[in-house]
């Protein structure tokens, strides 16, 4: 009981795939775009767990959010997008944040509505997002998935991504510990950053 809190773990697959020949086809019904602030307000995929507050804070840090709407204009889905910038990092869960490089493009908490599920959003918007990282300039685009999701592995996979390794986050108490399949890459105390260049070495 004394370790309630104190020890935490996540387990988390990586994927990535090339930026090059990717033609995403439209869905029908949707169109997929780029969010701004006041599409947080009002949309009920954005209102639960303070999304919307959390959402803007992100786009001040330079994240940005793409999605799809329906026929009536109603958010659909989500997906985050980061880009080397301004100090860019992607929050991974347990004080861990992964840094890409200039070459590299990531995506990350994506989110369907249940009714619009099964309609290949998601893997359309990460097509979508892996072409325009290629028109940015990236030559990969990187998602992490939990090992038991199977629903979004299947996704990431018809995307066009490829496994690339296992990775488990160990918090314990300030300590970070990030264990690629070699063992630890990086230990830290208090928030710990991970460049994406380090992981395609393991």
């Amino acid at each position: 009981m004394a370790l309630r809190g104190f020890l935490t773990r996540r387990e988390a697959i990586l994927f990535r795939r090339d930026t090059g020949d990717i033609t995403p086809a439209p869905v029908s019904g949707y169109e997929f775009r780029q969010f701004h602030p006041p599409a947080f307000e009002d949309a009920p995929l954005f209102s639960a767990r303070d999304r919307a507050a959390r959402f803007r804070a992100r786009l001040s840090e330079g994240h940005r959010c793409f999605g799809f709407v329906d026929a009536e204009g109603a958010p659909s889905a989500y997906l985050w997008f980061t880009r080397p910038g301004a100090g860019n990092v992607v929050p991974i869960g347990g004080g861990v944040r992964l840094e890409p490089g200039g070459g590299d493009a990531y995506v990350w908490d994506c989110r369907t509505v249940e009714a619009a599920q099964g309609n290949g959003l998601y893997r359309t918007g990460l097509q979508s997002l892996a072409a325009l990282a290629g028109s940015e300039g990236a030559r990969h685009v990187w998602i992490d998935c939990a090992p038991d999701n199977a629903g979004s592995i299947a996704g990431i996979r018809r995307a066009g991504f490829n496994d690339v390794l296992r990775w488990q986050v160990v918090r314990a108490g300030p300590v970070r510990i990030f264990l690629g399949r070699q063992g630890p890459c990086r230990i830290g105390v208090g928030p710990l950053k991970v460049p994406l260049t380090a992981l395609s070495r393991l």
